[in-house]
C-alpha cells in the first residue's frame, strides 16, 4: 500500500472511532440531563428483560413468532427506539451548530454581537438584522 492509501485509511478509522466516542458521550449526557431520553431507555431495557424475544427478532435470528402480547411490547420497544433516536440526532445537531458558531466567532467571521443577539422574533419581512451580524470581507 501506498502512504496516502494508509493515511487515507487512518483517517477513516479515526473518525469512526470518534464519532463511537460521541454517541457514548451523548448517550450518557442525555440520560444525565433529559428526562424523557432516560425514561424511554429505561423503559426498553425492562421491555428487553421482559420480552427476551425482542432481542431475537431484532437480530434476526431466524423464524420467530409472536404472541399478541409480545407483538406490542415489541411495538412499543421500536416507538421508543424511535424517539430516543430523534433526541440523539437533536442533541448532535445543536452541539455542532454550537460549535460551528463558536468557530465562526474565534476565526472572526462573525461579529461579537451576533453570540447576543436574539433573533427570536424575527420575520421574513426584516431579514436585514442579519446583513449586521457577519463582518466584512
Amino acid at each position: 500500500m501506498d502512504t496516502i492509501t494508509i493515511l487515507k485509511e487512518e483517517l477513516i478509522d479515526e473518525i469512526e472511532n470518534g464519532f463511537v466516542l460521541a454517541q457514548f458521550d451523548v448517550s450518557k449526557d442525555l440520560s444525565h440531563s433529559n428526562e424523557l431520553y432516560s425514561d424511554l431507555c429505561l423503559e426498553n431495557s425492562m421491555l428487553v428483560a421482559d420480552y427476551p424475544i425482542i432481542n431475537e427478532v431484532l437480530e434476526g435470528t431466524g423464524k420467530i413468532k409472536l404472541k399478541t402480547q409480545a407483538h406490542f411490547a415489541l411495538q412499543l420497544y421500536l416507538n421508543n427506539q424511535f424517539w430516543i433516536d430523534v433526541e440523539e440526532k437533536s442533541e448532535f445537531y445543536f452541539r455542532g451548530f454550537q460549535e460551528c458558531l463558536e468557530f465562526l466567532k474565534q476565526s472572526g467571521a462573525i461579529k461579537q454581537k451576533f453570540m447576543d443577539l436574539d433573533l427570536s422574533d424575527m420575520d421574513d419581512e426584516h431579514p436585514s438584522v442579519l446583513r449586521d451580524v457577519f463582518c466584512d470581507a
